[in-house]
């Protein structure tokens, strides 16, 4: 059951934190897990104190930019998201993306992840600032008709490039 995954972890994760006297990225990986099972578990408050732990140890550990830092401040945007604390996900998913892109690189799929997030959360009523009816369309959340053209279109363009590296592949073949 959730529960005794849930006491699992958490034991897992006092011997963790006993054999490396302190945080480890082991012991942290486990943090983090346990927050995501109190997530499955609806057990949300739980959930986001030990994210905000897990997120807060880990850039003090890895340091701000690594991908396990990144995943821990998305999962806790998301979970801020789900809790009705749209303004403060918000921002912690543009400073994510941000990190992301420039750390990770715009290929990798957590900025990809963090990326249409931001592109399905609405900032919405939350935010304080006055926003202009331009600026409100570009906001909008994508609709998810958008979202499905989007991937069919990333799908097909992966199809014509893996034809065309075949195609160069064959005549590099033929050319020795």
């Amino acid at each position: 059951s959730k529960m005794e995954l849930i006491m699992s972890l958490q034991d897992e994760f006092q011997k963790s934190e006993q054999n490396t006297s302190g945080s480890s990225a082991e012991s942290l990986s486990i943090m983090h897990t346990l927050a995501m099972a109190y997530w499955e578990a609806k057990l949300y408050e739980e959930s986001k104190v030990v994210l905000q732990e897990a997120y807060e140890q880990r850039k003090a550990l890895l340091g701000d930019a690594h991908v396990d830092t990144l995943t821990s401040m998305k999962c806790l945007a998301t979970l801020q998201h789900k809790l009705g604390e749209g303004k403060e996900a918000w921002v912690k998913l543009e400073v994510c993306h941000s990190k992301c892109k420039s750390e990770l690189g715009e290929d990798h799929p957590l900025t990809t992840e963090v990326g249409l997030m931001l592109s399905t959360f609405s900032s919405g009523s939350s935010q304080k600032a006055k926003v202009s009816d331009a600026d409100k369309e570009i906001t909008k959340p994508m609709s998810k008709k958008m979202l499905i053209k989007l991937i069919l279109l990333g799908i097909m363009l992966m199809i014509i490039g893996y034809m065309i590296a075949l195609r160069l592949s064959k005549s590099f073949e033929k050319s020795k």
